[in-house]
């Protein structure tokens, strides 16, 4: 005798194409199950608004880190991704990244906090230059000076 099986459903309790055109608008909307299309760019800093910020301290110790704080902003289709920090004799650069989605987006305002250990090995006048994009998407350093000390003995 030979039977044969009957069909099954995908989804239990969903038919197969229902099932198929469901995963099929997901994907097509950019938001399915790898993941949307981001892509990576310098954070932004809006100095007009106290949430987006830089923070660095006006003194160090030789050879100890301290923490440089940058806040920078994106919407409901940002995320936080990494700050890179380069240091040469007395000046550090840090830069932090954010990714971005395209589309359109009507999130308000999000607030990523970017931390970056810094370290000075010789004593004096430092710089901390903090390479981000103003809020019309323009390249803006921002600078801050720090007196770096000897550790006292």
């Amino acid at each position: 005798m030979n039977r044969q099986r009957p069909k099954r459903a995908a989804l239990p309790g969903i038919p197969w194409p229902v099932g198929v055109l469901a995963v099929l608008s997901l994907l097509s909307m950019g938001c399915g199950i790898f993941g949307p299309e981001t892509n990576r760019v310098i954070g932004t800093v809006d100095l007009a608004d106290p949430e987006s910020r830089v923070e660095v301290p006006a003194s160090a110790l030789v050879g100890e880190s301290f923490d440089v704080v940058v806040v920078t902003f994106g919407n409901g289709c940002s995320s936080m991704d990494g700050t890179e920090v380069e240091v040469s004799g007395a000046v550090a650069i840090v830069t932090p990244f954010d990714r971005f989605r395209e589309g359109s987006c009507t999130t308000p305002r999000v607030y990523y906090e970017h931390r970056a250990a810094v370290r000075f090995d010789t004593s004096g006048e430092a710089e901390v230059r903090v390479r981000t994009r103003d809020p019309d998407g323009a390249s803006m350093d921002i600078v801050r000076s720090v007196v770096v000390h000897a550790a006292e003995s």
